[in-house]
């Protein structure tokens, strides 16, 4: 069987700008999903992303702590400051591919890519 459809849609996504070695935040600038539903209530706190593919110039975290492949956060955690990228040092650019589900198990049915810009 596969995963139920989301309700979820996608707001907007926009790259991330990082200076060269340095460490920014993930906001909802940055990737953005609601959902609308006469049954559930989505909220911040229950949209749920997934990291399916890692960054390779630097490091994603949750609250401080490095994020591995099929880690997850909220887009709460994500709005309150508690996911950053962490710049290793090479590259000018680089991508991490996102997955997001619902609270309800629905999945949302495309993989969301999110650009980094190293300056």
């Amino acid at each position: 069987m596969s995963a139920i459809p989301s309700e979820l849609h996608l707001n907007g996504t926009s790259p991330i700008m990082v200076k060269n070695n340095g460490i920014t935040r993930l906001s909802k600038e940055n990737v953005s999903m609601s959902g609308t539903s006469t049954l559930y209530n989505y909220t911040d706190n229950n949209i749920i992303y997934v990291l399916k593919i890692v960054p390779t110039q630097g490091t994603l975290t949750r609250y401080g702590l490095p994020m591995i492949e099929n880690s997850q956060f909220t887009q709460e955690e994500m709005a309150s400051g508690a996911i950053k990228y962490v710049h290793n040092g090479n590259g000018t650019t680089d991508t991490f591919i996102l997955k997001a589900q619902d609270y309800v198990g629905g999945v949302y049915p495309e993989l969301i890519p999110i650009t980094i810009n190293i300056q």
